[in-house]
């Protein structure tokens, strides 16, 4: 094997052997020269003044004992992009059956930097990515992707990171069919509160949205300035949330937990005539502003006997907006979950939802209601094999002219199973029970490490 060439954003050195402790940060470059030398290297810094390796107690030259599992990959020539990722050259990649696939480049990443670990993809059931291309600072990729819509088709994606500070990403998924999409975008922390974040999708004969947002934490709290623009749709929006907080540090309210929203906010769209129960040959004016607040409060798992939890949550949000519009919501859930043995896990949920719609302008309120009931029964053997099953039933009740719609009742079924060593795959599908001549929902499948 050619010597490996690790480099950093700052410096690159050639040398005979080097290995890095991926936890610790910590590696060594080894050059077999006249005169061997060691250079050690820390968080991605090449001879850096950081305590050595080996007086930290990390060894990065010594092989972990992994047993019986076989190698992953080999290759001709090796460049290590030190805290991010390895290029190998001429690689020998294991695949599922203990083969082996040969490239011309393969990208290991194993930094956990957000622009190494996140994807833009839109809509993508299954993403098995395939990095070939890498520098100091990007990695570039082929994804073979699944999705419903388009069955099996291809993506690339390029991303360019600094570090823990910031990314941009740009994908173009799928390449195939008639819904391609292009995806862009930026996140960057502007310092250690501070972040924002531009984002822009174009559909293929949908059109592009562009969306921004900005958010800087104050004192357990944080402030976030975001807007959105689809065509001539525009809207945009100043709120305030608190952290989760406890009421108290000791008692009973010591097992609750409480935040607080605000917003205030625009949406401008164009000329519009009016929509049930609104008159349906005014128009509507085209800037509406908002002010809403909102209360959510949960309980941490309450334990009711050895293997039994139980936790409960409450969400109030109140909306006055100029159209003029009020709208009240309160979302009430409980859930319990009973630990049967070491595999075997039982679960129960129930949701209720009041809604009122209030129009001053027709003297008028219009009250709506959801409940949702759902059972789970999930079996967990050793990563192995799992089983999720869910049962839910749904009903729904308005007062509004435009009616609403709720599927009564409804199953699924998420299985994963681990083929060999190397390869799982989960598959899942819904069932409806003929509601509305539907009864099998789309099966979804995945592939994991």
């Amino acid at each position: 094997m050619n010597a490996p060439t690790p480099e950093t954003t700052g410096a690159s050195a050639n040398g005979d052997v080097f290995a890095e402790d991926i936890v610790a940060q910590r590696g060594l470059l080894v050059a077999l020269d006249a005169t061997p030398s060691e250079r050690p290297v820390a968080d991605g810094v090449i001879g850096s003044s950081i305590i050595a390796p080996e007086a930290a107690g990390v060894e990065p030259l010594a092989l972990p004992d992994f047993g019986n599992e076989p190698v992953f990959a080999t290759a001709s020539r090796a460049v290590a992009h030190v805290g991010s990722d390895v290029r190998l050259t001429g690689a020998k990649v294991l695949v599922p059956g203990s083969a082996s696939v040969s490239l011309p480049s393969y990208v290991y990443m194993y930094s956990s930097d957000p622009g190494y670990t996140v994807s833009n993809f839109v809509g993508a059931t299954e993403d098995v990515p395939l990095f070939f291309g890498s520098t100091r600072n990007s990695v570039q990729g082929i994804h073979f992707i699944y999705r419903p819509d388009v069955h099996f088709s291809f993506g690339l994606d390029e991303r360019i990171v600094n570090g823990p500070k910031g990314y941009v990403l740009l994908s173009g998924a799928p390449l195939t069919g008639n819904s391609k999409a292009l995806t862009a975008t930026w996140q960057d922390a502007i310092n250690s509160h501070t972040q924002q974040t531009l984002t822009s999708t174009s559909l293929q004969g949908f059109g592009t949205t562009n969306a921004y947002d900005i958010r800087d934490g104050v004192h357990r709290s944080f402030f976030e300035v975001a807007a959105g623009q689809f065509h001539s749709n525009v809207n945009a929006q100043l709120a305030w949330q608190s952290y989760d907080e406890a009421p108290a540090r000791n008692g009973a309210f010591s097992h609750l937990f409480f935040h607080l929203r605000s917003d205030y906010g625009i949406v401008h769209t164009p000329l519009q005539f009016g929509y049930p129960p609104l008159p349906t040959d005014v128009y509507l004016p085209q800037n509406i502003y908002h002010l809403a607040g909102e209360l959510y409060v949960a309980t941490q798992p309450l334990a009711l006997g050895p293997a039994t939890t139980t936790y409960a949550s409450a969400d109030a949000r109140y909306v006055h907006d100029t159209l003029p519009h009020n709208l009240s919501t309160q979302t009430f859930g409980l859930t319990l979950n009973q630990r049967m043995n070491r595999y075997v896990t039982l679960g129960a949920n129930v949701s209720d939802t009041p809604v009122e719609d209030g129009y001053p302008y027709l003297n008028a309120v219009y009250a709506s209601h959801f409940d949702t009931e759902t059972a789970t029964f999930s079996y967990n053997h050793s990563g192995y094999f799992s089983m999720l099953l869910t049962g839910t039933h749904a009903t729904a009740s308005t007062q509004l002219p435009t009616g609403i719609i709720a599927t009564p009742w409804s199953a699924g079924a998420d299985v994963r199973f681990r083929l060999v060593p190397t390869l799982s795959v989960e598959l899942g599908r819904s069932y409806y029970f003929g509601f509305e001549g539907q009864r099998f929902g789309t099966l979804t499948f995945q592939i994991f490490p």
